[in-house]
């Protein structure tokens, strides 16, 4: 905040001042949310869709051999149980009715969590229940057939348990929806970075048993559903919050997940290729890093300090003229007085108050009344110097903060100024003010408030004068 403003044209804060309102409007309010709604239910089925899509895809296969041949080589990589799974998940996902009462809300979950189960004993074990494993088709290639990879089954486990959770009391717990939604999309982050990086132990136990390519796919729709789901009532709300922070996160977010991917992969790739030594490929990995890290904070510190700004002019500026409210003047006129007290200089303050204002509005009206008080903001802030502290601190009452110095040259500017804006001035009624003034050091804001007291108990005292005469 720059304490040389004096008034700024109702313009200037036009722009942000709207979206503000629009926010505030309830019938906005309850559009953009009604709107919001349904843009994330269209998302979310998408993506329920589409990892069907892909499981449906893959269980034909298993069931109707003769078709396999159309399929790519690798396709029964996701298991005919993990197909399964998939399905389960999003066709639960598709009831988003908390507390129903559907048998299904507990076998589906059930179903779930007995299939991951049972290929998690069995990779801890080594025991094979194939009773569960070969349900359906029996995989005669692999070494163990049916078996999910125990990537695959953790994921599937623990998903269950806590799309089931949402189904109950604990749906509005902010803690948990959070902790869930930072635990599936990093787990998603790590099953790709298995493949990325050629981390083969990520993704799976051998090549026959992994988390394909097509699993890790559809695994990925089913968080990205699950955390469309939870979106309203976790940390995830600021992605689609319309304020500033949400548009700061969204523009921020993308970068940060692909900065250090993309850093990380062109020393991987230029080690393997051999075109750099590995404590080169480091050296260049960790300065690119740390360079775009470093750079990522100082934009996040921008946008955050914009933000900043715009919500202190909104908390220190009258939104009908532009100049000071009585907060700011208090607070930026605060500041003024006391460097100046600093190098020993007093300061002196005006008070004005309109003469006609409350004939203005009884005879042309309100809106009348307010472009009356427009106008004098500006005819203050045109006959002012650039440096000089201006204040609307009620209804048509004003205050001007300025060297001690400049009070009588100040006084005199604006009579003369008021002859020629009264003599141009097409409206049926005149600019006309009352005026006091004090003069002072500030050293704190005691000080500070006697001066302003000061001054409004001489204009009130010219007022009176007037009235009399």
């Amino acid at each position: 905040m720059k304490s040389g403003r004096l008034c700024e044209p109702p313009t200037v804060l036009h722009k942000f001042r709207t979206q503000v309102d629009a926010w505030l409007n309830p019938k906005i309010i309850v559009k953009k949310v009604v709107m919001s709604e349904i843009k994330l239910k269209l998302f979310q089925k998408a993506a329920l869709y589409t990892a069907m899509g892909i499981a449906v895809v893959i269980l034909t296969a298993w069931l109707i051999p003769g078709i396999r041949p159309i399929y790519s080589p690798n396709w029964g990589l996701m298991r005919a149980n993990t197909a399964v799974c998939v399905l389960l998940s999003a066709l639960f996902l598709f009831n988003r009715q908390p507390f129903a009462r559907s048998p299904l809300q507990i076998v589906f979950p059930a179903l779930i969590f007995l299939v991951a189960g049972a290929a998690i004993f069995t990779h801890l074990t080594g025991t094979y229940l194939s009773a569960i494993h070969d349900v359906l088709v029996v995989d005669y290639v692999a070494s163990m057939p049916g078996l999910m990879s125990l990537q695959t089954s953790i994921f599937f486990l623990v998903f269950s348990i806590f799309i089931v959770l949402q189904k109950t009391r604990l749906a509005d717990n902010f803690y948990l929806l959070s902790v869930g939604g930072v635990l599936f999309f990093s787990y998603i982050f790590m099953l790709f970075s298995g493949y990325l990086f050629g981390a083969v132990s990520l993704v799976g136990q051998s090549n026959e048993i992994k988390t394909s390519p097509h699993t890790l796919l559809a695994m990925f729709f089913l968080v990205l559903s699950y955390i469309m789901w939870i979106l309203p009532n976790s940390l995830f709300s600021i992605m689609i919050s319309k304020n500033e922070s949400g548009k700061v996160v969204r523009s921020l977010l993308p970068w940060a997940v692909l900065i250090p991917y993309s850093i990380l992969f062109f020393g991987y790739r230029s080690f393997y290729a051999e075109m750099l030594s590995p404590n080169i490929a480091a050296a260049l990995v960790g300065t690119i890093t740390s360079a775009a890290i470093g750079l990522l904070v100082v934009v996040f510190g921008y946008k955050i300090n914009t933000l900043h700004d715009q919500l202190a002019d909104l908390a220190l500026l009258d939104p009908l003229t532009g100049c000071y409210n009585q907060r700011g003047f208090y607070q930026i006129g605060l500041e003024f007085g006391k460097r100046k007290s600093a190098v020993n200089k007093a300061v002196g303050i005006i008070y004005f108050d309109l003469d006609n204002l409350k004939q203005v509005n009884d005879t042309y009206g309100h809106d009348a009344g307010s472009q009356h008080i427009i106008d004098f903001a500006q005819f203050i802030k045109h006959n002012s110097r650039e440096g000089d502290i201006f204040g609307r601190l009620g209804g048509d009452e004003f205050a001007l903060l300025i060297e001690e110095t400049s009070i009588a040259v100040a006084l005199d500017r604006f009579s003369q100024a008021l002859i020629a804006f009264n003599a141009e001035n097409d409206k049926p009624y005149a600019l006309l003010y009352s005026y006091g003034t004090s003069c002072g050091k500030v050293t704190n804001p005691e000080t500070f408030e006697v001066l302003v007291n000061r001054a409004d108990q001489a204009m009130y005292a010219q007022k009176m004068s007037k009235r009399q005469a």
